[in-house]
């Protein structure tokens, strides 16, 4: 349709300024440490953020006046949000560093257990064992689980989900997914070149999703399950994706002397 989006950007390479296709201005401010500080849409309205000494995000005020806040464990990760109605959601975790509790505003818990030395997964895929520290279960607050499999090289085997419902996967030699077959016996068959690049998925209906590439990799064009096609075509100089072509319509992406999306 003709339309174009463009970028501004200072001296750091950080995006400060766009002009959407509609003819909006953007507007970005950011502080001495690079944080994103300020955000202005074309209406005027502003947004907020404010970061803690080690840059993490602790508080955003929106064009409204909301305010979500954050906190975060001494080891950084995070521990609470509070959004702009003041309801809060706490996360926990194990002494390895592994998420073992999201508690809800409500104060509902969904709890994660790992497998230790010696312990085989449950539900999942019966006789097989997971290797120590790998997801096994997740606790949901009405006390319905989900149970998780994997096999020796720590790949996901089956997923069984708060209803029984079973999906497994399947493996290539050289650990590529080779299949997905979910609960009602319906098998995704993914297909990859010597180079593990992925070339075609089979579904269940026998219809097949097609990709094609360069000599170099490049993705030229994919053709979906219901066959239609979207091209990909590469600026001749710098290599960088310039055009994306579907159901007739062209995408143009041009890029300044620095290699910016301009």
């Amino acid at each position: 349709d003709g339309s174009s989006v463009h970028y501004a950007y200072d001296a750091r390479h950080r995006i400060t300024g766009i002009l959407d296709a509609e003819g909006g201005a953007w507007k970005r401010d950011y502080d001495a440490s690079g944080n994103l500080t300020e955000e202005i849409d074309p209406l005027g309205h502003k947004t907020e953020y404010a970061y803690d000494n080690a840059g993490r995000p602790v508080r955003i005020t929106d064009a409204k006046g909301g305010i979500k806040t954050l906190a975060y464990t001494p080891d950084g990760q995070l521990a609470s949000h509070t959004d702009c109605s003041g309801k809060t959601t706490q996360w926990a975790y194990d002494g390895r560093g592994r998420l073992a509790r999201i508690t809800n505003a409500l104060g509902q818990a969904t709890r994660f257990r790992y497998t230790e030395a010696g312990e085989a997964a449950q539900a999942a895929m019966p006789g097989h064992a997971n290797h120590p520290g790998q997801l096994e279960e997740i606790v949901h607050p009405d006390n319905t689980s989900e149970y998780f499999a994997h096999d020796a090289e720590g790949r996901l085997l089956a997923h069984t989900d708060a209803l029984g419902r079973r999906t497994s996967y399947g493996y290539t030699r050289a650990g590529l997914v080779a299949q997905r077959t979910d609960a009602a016996g319906r098998t995704l068959k993914y297909h990859w070149d010597l180079l593990g690049r992925l070339r075609e998925l089979h579904n269940e209906n026998g219809s097949r999703y097609d990709f094609h590439y360069d000599p170099v990799g490049k993705l030229l064009e994919e053709a979906g399950f219901d066959r239609k096609s979207t091209q990909y075509r590469y600026d001749e100089a710098s290599g960088v994706l310039a055009e994306v072509i579907e159901a007739g319509h062209s995408t143009r992406l041009e890029f300044d002397a620095l290699g910016r999306l301009s």
